[in-house]
């Protein structure tokens, strides 16, 4: 069975630069001190969250090439930078190893899940852990369990943070079943883990067609699943179950998307008693011609606005030949939907990214050794400006063309900062795209790989919000300084950002200032 699990918001608000001092206008940032991971094999894992004083960050080591961390810590600092207090995640339940399935920081505490397979009784447990600042133990409790007794299969655990109605859903399913129907058992805690319901439910398809996108829950703790059923090679069906607990009632209605042949990943969310998906359409021919819109009431499943909005030629043309244009051919590249940010007007803004992962497996013909690599594309940007009457105003493009081999695209992808007056986008790049002497028509489709990070610059390119116009400029050059990691961020208020960067075994974080 195949899976891909997104957390969905309606408005998505991610403010997060690079800088060294001031370099715009609005923006400004402060590095803390540089430090060095000193011993073997250990790095900065990521930041977990923040309060009014301080963050939290992981630091782990690994035990070799293909292993996992063996040992994480938790490391707390000041404002200023300054370690307050570091504690190491327990890797044990009972005396005996177990595998971290989750971790998060809520509510001044920190929150581990993890597994552990009792081999006697044939049954993979769950457990709930939260600790204090101090890493000192306020709770444990077996929070699921799966019985796997006659299987190979173990099955496997699903933890879903629903920040927006503060609440754990904990998904299993029982190991795949190429005959049988797809099966999900579910429980709805709440931020502190008591148990709101639970309810084991068969879904009617069988389990190697039918694929899970994401979750969501409404104000009255009905779980939504939103999902793909293969119908053939050429056609799937979007559809959403609905399990209305009090009644214990399980529906299911199709998620339509106008005349759309098919539709890329799309945002799914819950907002204002409606499911509300946003994404891309294709046309027959398989590019991409626009934006699809559509909202389903939560409590009548009754679809209330299903839309399609078309780009216009002129759009088209940011991203397309002319000669695919004159004949209708949409957008070959696929994009995934990063952020949706809604103004208090009702107008919104899409931002997308082009993106693709490439496997490639050779077999060495002499030894028999076989190697796969992951080679990472980060492309293009994708900016449209929607109006809340659900008019395409203005579709802006940035060009980006990243590529980085079996890191995860580390280095890649973009930060975003914005302004009542403009988007900033921040992105290492090739300096032959931001040089004078490049040709206009060439900038932005030189390569730049961004694990070399001492050949490349950060770009800075600025979407202005009224009409869509964008200026690239230089932020800074990244040789002989830290490479920021864009994954790496955390929102600290509406004007403050946590920043991260990386030179070798050195780090260094940073507080970033936004202006307006």
């Amino acid at each position: 069975m195949k899976k891909t699990f997104t957390t969905s918001k309606l408005i998505a608000v991610i403010l997060l630069l690079i800088g060294n001092l001031s370099y715009a206008q609005d923006i400004e940032i402060t590095w803390g001190k540089e430090e060095i991971n000193k011993k073997k094999a250990t790095y900065i894992g990521g930041v977990i969250g923040s309060d009014q004083n301080g963050y939290f960050f992981t630091r782990e080591v690994y035990g070799g090439l293909f292993s996992g961390p063996t040992k994480t810590s938790v490391i707390r600092n000041n404002m200023d930078h300054e370690t307050e207090s570091t504690f190491e995640l327990p890797s044990k339940i009972n005396g005996k190893d177990a595998v971290r399935q989750g971790l998060y920081r809520i509510n001044n505490e920190t929150v581990l899940f993890l597994s552990q397979l009792d081999k006697k009784a044939d049954v993979n447990k769950l457990y709930y852990v939260s600790l204090n600042s101090s890493g000192e133990k306020i709770e444990e409790k077996l929070v699921d369990e799966i019985n796997y007794k006659g299987r190979k299969d173990k099955g496997s655990f699903g933890i879903h943070y629903l920040d927006d109605q503060k609440q754990f859903l904990i998904t299993h399913n029982e190991g795949y079943s190429k005959k049988g129907n797809e099966e999900v058992n579910y429980k709805l805690y709440t931020e502190k883990l008591s148990l709101i319901w639970d309810k084991a439910i068969e879904l009617p398809y069988k389990d190697k067609a039918f694929s899970i996108y994401g979750y969501q829950t409404d104000d009255n703790t009905n779980v939504f699943l939103y999902g793909s059923l293969t119908i053939d090679k050429k056609t799937e069906r979007k559809t959403v179950f609905a399990y209305y607990h009090k009644t214990q009632k399980l529906e299911e209605v199709e998620v339509g998307f106008g005349k759309a042949a098919r539709v890329s990943d799309v945002n799914y969310s819950y907002y204002d008693g409606a499911l509300n998906f946003t994404g891309f359409y294709y046309d027959t021919k398989g590019g991409i011609q626009g934006v699809c819109i559509t909202k389903i009431n939560t409590n009548t499943l009754e679809t209330i606005l299903e839309k399609n909005v078309p780009f216009s030629k002129k759009d088209l043309l940011l991203f397309t030949t002319e000669r695919n244009a004159k004949k209708g051919k949409g957008i070959i590249q696929n994009f995934d939907i990063k952020n949706i940010i809604v103004k208090e007007n009702g107008d919104f803004f899409i931002v997308g990214e082009s993106y693709q992962v490439v496997v490639t497996t050779y077999t060495d013909p002499k030894t028999g050794v076989t190697r796969t690599t992951y080679t990472y594309y980060y492309r293009d940007l994708m900016v449209v400006n929607v109006s809340k009457n659900l008019e395409i105003k203005w579709v802006s493009k940035v060009p980006k063309n990243q590529v980085s081999v079996n890191d995860g695209g580390r280095f890649s992808s973009f930060v975003l900062a914005y302004n009542e007056e403009n988007f900033y986008f921040l992105f290492n790049d090739n300096p032959k795209n931001l040089s004078p002497k490049t040709k206009p028509e060439k900038k932005g489709k030189y390569l730049c790989a961004t694990a070399k990070t001492k050949k490349s610059v950060v770009n800075l390119a600025t979407v202005n919000l009224k009409n869509g116009e964008l200026e690239n400029e230089i932020f800074f050059k990244s040789k002989n300084k830290h490479a920021f990691i864009p994954k790496y961020q955390e929102r600290l208020n509406s004007k403050q950002i946590l920043v991260y960067a990386e030179k070798g075994k050195s780090y260094q974080f940073g507080i970033l200032s936004v202006g307006k």
